[in-house]
């Protein structure tokens, strides 16, 4: 690591990048979370330097730097995640602002940040970022519902997956509301739905609300039933097998 500079071969530079991504991703599982941010960081030092020759890497940059705001945020590093994550806002938005697909990442981004800055009683900067990121799934919504809904059931699943379930909860509700005004006919359709579901009634068990876990739990059972339907035995199958 110690050689490598601006010049250096940018293959070299992505293989180091890769394997320190595995090693972080090795210490979270062994529990060893500090050592696995430390790892982390390196590695989005290198993939910038790397983002800093070649744009292509600016979204890439954006993303390790957003899951790294919610390493942070499960570490209970908090101004840490807010400085990542307030870095990835700003990478999200050149590209969203050329790029109608970008736009769903930096409403997220935005989204996630008003999670991390909650977390240091930044209640004001919070409420502005999730205005941000909410307004700008609105106008998507109005467009894109199916690539809206997939954004919101992103985001809560984001937030899932560091135990933020308050948090996730209204996002996958918003996603689930979404998915259901998408014509049914839409490609897709009948799976996000099922997938956004089995999201919601998680996060409901995770909250002690049982109850309203098995409502949920019991429309995705009639809906599993209706894809394999329209999916034939032969896709069920295969689905089975994955």
């Amino acid at each position: 690591r110690q050689l490598l500079t601006a010049d250096t071969e940018p293959n070299i530079h992505q293989a180091l990048w890769f394997g320190l991504r595995g090693v972080g991703i090795s210490l979270r599982f062994l529990g060893r979370h500090e050592d696995a941010l430390v790892a982390e960081e390196e590695g989005i030092e290198i993939c910038r330097t790397i983002a800093d020759t070649d744009d292509k890497y600016m979204g890439l940059l954006a993303e390790l730097l957003e899951n790294l705001g919610l390493n942070f945020n499960a570490s209970s590093c908090h101004q840490d995640a807010v400085r990542t994550g307030e870095e990835a806002t700003k990478l999200y938005q050149e590209p969203a602002d050329q790029s109608v697909e970008m736009k769903p990442k930096l409403a997220n981004t935005h989204k996630l940040l008003a999670v991390h800055l909650r977390a240091v009683n930044r209640s004001e900067d919070a409420l502005h970022a999730d205005k941000a990121g909410t307004e700008i799934l609105q106008k998507l919504g109005e467009s894109h519902p199916s690539a809206t809904a997939y954004s919101f059931w992103d985001l809560a699943e984001d937030l899932r997956s560091v135990d933020l379930q308050e948090d996730a909860l209204p996002a996958v509700e918003s996603a689930v509301a979404l998915y259901r005004q998408v014509p049914e006919m839409t490609p897709g359709h009948l799976r996000g739905l099922i997938a956004a579901l089995e999201s919601l009634a998680k996060i409901l068990r995770a909250l002690k609300r049982g109850e309203d876990a098995e409502e949920v739990e019991a429309e995705v059972a009639i809906l599993k039933g209706r894809l394999t339907q329209e999916s034939g035995p032969s896709a069920h199958t295969a689905q089975s097998a994955r």
